[in-house]
C-alpha cells in the first residue's frame, strides 16, 4: 500500500500542472518515498491532459484518469478517490492556490492522531470577485444545511483511509464531499496562506458554485452522472512491472480471437465458437460497475486478460479469472504479476473479504497456479468438474508476501 495519495481535480491545468506536480515531489521527500499522485482531468478544454500524459510517462508514481465529458470537480474527485491506494490522502485543487509546500504541515497534523486535517486559508490573495462568489456559495451551504459553515476552508485537506472507505461505504455513489461526513472523526486545521490562483482567474462563475452546493446537498440528481464517470474512466492500473489496461470495445474483437483459439478455449468451461454478435453482446452486459476487465501488458505487448466480475458489494466477494494468450509469457512470473497487481485492486478499492476462480478439474497447472496464489479448493468440489476456489483476504495477504519474495 502506498504511503500516502493526492488527489488532484484538473480542469484549466495546462498552465499549472508541470509546476502543482514538481513542488508537490519536492514536498513529498521529507514524507515518504512511497506515494502517488492522480491527476484527473476533467474534460478540460485546454492541453491539461496532454500534460498529464506526459507526467506520468516521465514518473510512473503519477496517475492520470481522462474523463469523457467535464462532470464537475467533486465526481472527479470521487473518480480520483476510487484509485487512491494511500494509507493517507490528500485532496487539493490544481490551481496552485493551495501550496505544496504546506503538506508536511497537514501531514504532521495528521500523525497526532487526527482523521482529517483540513487547510485553513487565514489571508486570502483572491480578487473581491472570487471572495464574494465563496462568501455566496457558503451562504447558500448555510441556508440549505441548516449550519453556519467556514468560508476559510476548502478542498485542501489530508484523510485517513478509513474516512474515505467509510464514506462511500455509506453513500454508495455519492460524489465525495466533506459537508456529508456524518462519521465520528476527529477534526484538526492548520492556517495556510491562499496564493493567486496560478491560472489567472477561477473557472467558477455565480451560477456553477449554485449548481454546486445544489449537487452537494441534492445528491439524487447527480447519482447518474456519477454511474457515467465509473463507465467511462480511462485509467491503467500499474504495479509489479505489470499495466493492466480496461476492455474497451475497440479491443473486444481481438478478446473474441484469443478466446476462439483452441490452446485458450480447451481450458474454458464455455467452448463453443464466439461470434461478433455475441461479443458484443457478451460486452454490452459486463460493461458495468460489477464487472472490471483488463488486458494485460508487459513491455507493452498485449498477452492476456484478466477479471473481477460478478461483484458483490454487499457481500464483498467477486469472482476472478486470467490467462495468458502469448505463450512465451505463459510459463514466467507475468501470470504472478498479474494477479497481484489486480488482487491489490480488488482488496483495496472494493474492500472485498475474498474471490472466487473457477478452475476445470482437467486443467492441472491452472489448480496449481491457484494454490499457489493462495487459492483453497471449496468443500465438496473433488468431484465437480468446473471445480470452484476461494481464497481470503487475509491468505492473499499472507501469500502476496511469499511470491513478492520469490520475485524479488
Amino acid at each position: 500500500m502506498k504511503k500516502i495519495s493526492i488527489v488532484v481535480p484538473v480542469y484549466i491545468g495546462e498552465k499549472t500542472v508541470d509546476d502543482l506536480t514538481r513542488r508537490l515531489i519536492h514536498a513529498l521527500q521529507p514524507i515518504t518515498p512511497n506515494y502517488e499522485i492522480i491527476l484527473v482531468n476533467d474534460a478540460s478544454p485546454d492541453n491539461s491532459w496532454q500534460k498529464i500524459e506526459c507526467l506520468c510517462q516521465n514518473n510512473k508514481q503519477i496517475k492520470g484518469i481522462n474523463l469523457s465529458r467535464n462532470f464537475g470537480q467533486h465526481p472527479a474527485i470521487s473518480a480520483g478517490l476510487k484509485y487512491a491506494f494511500g494509507e493517507k490522502i490528500v485532496i487539493m485543487d490544481c490551481d496552485l492556490q493551495d501550496s505544496p509546500e504546506d503538506l508536511p504541515k497537514l501531514w504532521a497534523k495528521s500523525q497526532e492522531g487526527y482523521d482529517i486535517v483540513m487547510a485553513r486559508r487565514t489571508q486570502r490573495k483572491n480578487s473581491y470577485w472570487k471572495q464574494f462568489l465563496s462568501w455566496s456559495f457558503h451562504q447558500i451551504l448555510s441556508l440549505k444545511k441548516g449550519k453556519k459553515t467556514d468560508p476559510a476552508i476548502a478542498n485542501y485537506a489530508i484523510y485517513g483511509r478509513e474516512v474515505i472507505e467509510e464514506y462511500y461505504a455509506n453513500h454508495k455513489n455519492k460524489a465525495f464531499s466533506i459537508l456529508n461526513l456524518k462519521g465520528n472523526y476527529t477534526f484538526a486545521t492548520i492556517d495556510v496562506i491562499s496564493e493567486i490562483s496560478g491560472r489567472g482567474k477561477s473557472s467558477y462563475t455565480l451560477s456553477k458554485l449554485f449548481l454546486l452546493s445544489f449537487s452537494l446537498l441534492f445528491p439524487r440528481r447527480s447519482k447518474k452522472a456519477l454511474y457515467l464517470i465509473e463507465e467511462t474512466l480511462n485509467i491503467a492500473l500499474e504495479n509489479y512491472e505489470i499495466c493492466l489496461k480496461p476492455l474497451t470495445g475497440r479491443k473486444i474483437e481481438m478478446v473474441r480471437q484469443w478466446r476462439n483459439d483452441p490452446k485458450i478455449s480447451q481450458y474454458m468451461w464455455y467452448k463453443e465458437y464466439i461470434t461478433q454478435e455475441m461479443q458484443q453482446k457478451w460486452f454490452e452486459r459486463i460493461n458495468n460497475p460489477n464487472n472490471y476487465y483488463f488486458i494485460i501488458e508487459f513491455e507493452k505487448k498485449e498477452v492476456g486478460l484478466i477479471n473481477i466480475k460478478e461483484i458483490a458489494y454487499d457481500k464483498k466477494e467477486g469472482e476472478t479469472g486470467l490467462f495468458i494468450y502469448d505463450d512465451s509469457y505463459l510459463n514466467t512470473d507475468i501470470p504472478f504479476r498479474a494477479s497481484l497487481c489486480m488482487g491489490d485492486f480488488t482488496i483495496y478499492l472494493f474492500r472485498l473479504h475474498g474471490t472466487y476462480v473457477h478452475v476445470l478439474k482437467t486443467n492441472k497447472k491452472a489448480a496449481m497456479y491457484n494454490k499457489m496464489i493462495g487459492y483453497k479448493l471449496i468443500e465438496n468440489q473433488e468431484k465437480v468438474e468446473n471445480q470452484l476456489y476461494y481464497i481470503t483476504r487475509d491468505s492473499y495477504f499472507k501469500q502476496r508476501e511469499y511470491i513478492l519474495n520469490l520475485l524479488n
